[in-house]
């Protein structure tokens, strides 16, 4: 997730890992999403 866009292109960390966290659980379901995944899957 290293982005060389500027801070005011890019979304806030936060909103980026709610959206990866949505996208996650709409496709594996709430409880096969381990909290170790979601970073992972930012790129943090």
């Amino acid at each position: 997730m290293n982005n060389p866009q500027s801070k005011k292109d890019s979304k806030p960390t936060k909103e980026i890992i709610l959206d990866v966290s949505l996208d996650l659980f709409s496709q594996k379901g709430f409880n096969a999403v381990s909290v170790r995944e979601i970073p992972r899957e930012v790129g943090i």
